[in-house]
């Protein structure tokens, strides 16, 4: 299969073609050294998502945008995890998909995110793109090695999913 088949553009196909894609691009990144992307800071720096690997802690990305209200309702039960993981090992980045910079900034702000914000808007060779993610929320677990360990966490999961890797840390 290939990501630019013929089919894959038919108009009634496009957009399940694309979640199909994604899904198959997540399960194959699982196991696998996680794919460096650079985004955006909020001072206007640009970072890589290799700065926060492979430090001896677990990296958990949050893929979110400003306009997404499950992502945004979201955002309580994240500061709970980050604030009953951070000290045990666990870094926090949002990626968000906006192409809006100041909705992001916007959103940031106005909702006090504590952890480390990026921004890496959908265009292509995207930190949304290379994670295969083809709906937000979305979050990805990577071990302190750089290794992805899961893909498409449910939020409902993530507790019990750090626990059971971060649990005698």
């Amino acid at each position: 299969m290939r990501e630019d088949a013929a089919y894959a553009r038919h108009p009634a196909m496009e957009r399940p073609w694309r979640r199909y894609w994604g899904e198959l691009q997540q399960r194959d990144i699982t196991g696998k050294p996680a794919p460096d992307f650079e985004a955006d800071a909020p001072d206007g720096s640009v970072h890589r998502l290799s700065e926060y690997t492979h430090r001896g802690q677990y990296v958990l990305i949050d893929f979110w945008a400003s306009w997404c209200g499950p992502c945004i309702a979201s955002i309580p039960h994240l500061k709970e995890i980050y604030a009953t993981y951070k000290d045990r090992g666990l870094t926090l980045l949002g990626v968000s998909c906006d192409t809006d910079r100041a909705a992001w900034l916007a959103a940031v702000n106005r909702h006090q995110l504590p952890w480390t914000s990026l921004c890496s808007p959908a265009r292509k060779g995207d930190a949304a793109n290379l994670y295969g993610v083809t709906a937000i929320p979305t979050l990805v677990l990577i071990a302190p090695d750089g290794t992805v360990l899961a893909t498409d966490l449910p939020a409902a999961q993530l507790a019990a999913r750090l626990e059971e890797v971060m649990g005698g840390e």
